[in-house]
């Protein structure tokens, strides 16, 4: 299985036009916080998710995955299964309580 990464740059492709810098800070099986740093300040958010997992042989666009693979959520995930808070506290406590 394909673990999600410790650290990565947003928009690695060149997609984004202000990257953020990713971090994991904790995770579990069910569950995972990343610090997320914006590229031109100090400011840190911590986003907290469930772990979703997509099965081999997914396609993604023109891509057919090779084996398991964990996904970082999307957009459309956040207030449903991964959440944006501002302190490490609140993320704790929302990994927690996902977590159980």
């Amino acid at each position: 299985m394909k673990l999600l990464p410790l650290e990565f740059i947003s928009g690695d492709g060149g997609f984004s036009t202000c990257p953020h810098h990713f971090k994991q800070v904790k995770r579990n099986c069910k569950a995972a916080i990343y610090e997320r740093q914006s590229p031109n300040s100090n400011t840190k958010f911590w986003e907290v998710f469930k772990i979703h997992v997509l099965p081999k042989n997914t396609r993604i666009f023109q891509k057919i995955l090779d084996d398991d693979e964990e996904q970082y959520p999307s957009n459309g995930k956040f207030g449903i299964s991964a959440w944006c808070v501002t302190t490490l506290e609140r993320a704790n406590q929302r990994f927690e309580e996902i977590s159980n």
